[in-house]
């Protein structure tokens, strides 16, 4: 493996970034038998990160999806679902002299980036959705790349 890269340029351009779907469903308040909440309810917390290559620029598309579903006592009180996705290109010196680390940069470093507005929209959606803001703490993406990285080893043997 080569050594890490130690220029102080940055080795990739934000192409673009977006919000690609945002999606809140209120379950609690819809129902007709509303439960009313008399202690803290249960968070669950998925991300999901992809990566694919782009044929029209050259460059590399990072989605990262983050979902939360607020349960009280086994009901859904409401689930909250958001995607953003970042258009990437890297320098070609970069890619040449340093392509082990296009994929954990990909993985690891752009869903950080993408993370925080992803963090931010779960909140005011939380809020918007007449419950307090749920604040999601920051996502080991080196641990989930490596996780990842584990499973796809495991399942080429």
């Amino acid at each position: 493996m080569t050594q890490a890269p130690t220029t102080s340029a940055n080795p990739f351009s934000v192409l673009t970034q977006y919000i690609k779907d945002v999606s809140f469903e209120n379950l609690l308040m819809s129902s007709a038998n509303q439960t009313q909440i008399d202690g803290d309810p249960e968070i669950l917390i998925n991300a999901d990160v992809s990566t694919q290559a782009d044929q029209k620029t050259g460059g590399y598309e990072v989605s990262l999806t983050i979902s939360t579903v607020a349960q009280y006592k086994g009901q859904k009180i409401f689930v909250a679902e958001v995607t953003s996705v970042a258009l990437i290109a890297f320098e070609e010196e970069f890619v040449k002299e340093f392509s082990d680390y296009v994929d954990p940069t990909l993985c690891i470093e752009i869903p950080f980036y993408l993370f925080f507005e992803i963090r931010n929209l779960i909140a005011n959606l939380s809020n918007m959705g007449g419950y307090p803001p749920i604040f999601i703490r920051p996502i080991d993406f080196g641990a989930m790349y490596q996780e990842k990285m584990q499973l796809g080893s495991m399942t080429k043997q």
